[in-house]
């Protein structure tokens, strides 16, 4: 039988290239020197990165690859990001039914809630605002919730909804709204300071 042995390139230092003499990383395969994809290895402490670089322009360019579905772990977190080859996106699945679905991670009994997701969040660093997503189990169904809330963080939920502000209509139990608001069914108001009223 044929002795396999081991084959290591500048195992006490330096860069490898493939179609440059001068590669800038641990291992780079260039065209020419110019464009170039490239392996950065420790460029930080616990950091490493694939670049798709021109070296002769100076400027980043595409990097396009191709497989059946795209899986990114991180740490020990499988499929914390996936990407179907039909084109769906999952964030916490390996088998997004959407375009887009984020799972909450807990069972839908679970009573104690969890925020699933952000929307619009500002650039400040605390007290910043923003549109929380959050879903909380419960044994029947009747009981479980999603709640959409907007807040600013350390100070209290503050801030507006808004649906429709430039025009349209919008429905609730209903998809084909008559009026700038319709329900179906019940409506049913309360206030601390005023009785309960219901719309029939």
């Amino acid at each position: 039988a044929p002795y396999h042995r081991n084959l290591a390139i500048n195992p006490l230092g330096g860069n490898v290239g493939i179609g440059t003499n001068s590669p800038s990383y641990n291992f780079v395969v260039s065209s020419g020197g110019a464009s170039g994809v490239e392996f950065a290895i420790a460029t930080a402490t616990g950091l490493n990165e694939i670049l798709s670089y021109n070296r002769s322009t100076s400027v980043f360019e595409k990097l396009r690859t191709q497989a059946s579905q795209f899986e990114w772990y991180t740490d020990a977190t499988a499929n914390a990001l996936v990407i179907q080859s039909g084109g769906n996106v999952g964030i916490g699945t390996n088998s997004p039914s959407a375009k887009l679905e984020v799972a909450s991670g807990q069972a839908k009994t679970v009573t104690s809630g969890v925020e699933f997701a952000r929307f619009g969040t500002s650039n400040e660093a605390s007290n910043y605002a923003t549109l929380t997503c959050e879903v909380k189990g419960a044994a029947a169904a009747a009981d479980r919730k999603w709640i959409f809330q907007t807040i600013e963080s350390g100070v209290a939920n503050a801030g507006n909804i808004v649906f429709q502000p430039s025009g349209g209509n919008v429905g609730i139990g209903i998809d084909d709204p008559a009026a700038r608001l319709e329900v179906k069914t019940n409506l049913y108001v309360s206030h601390p300071n005023a009785e309960e009223i219901t719309f029939r």
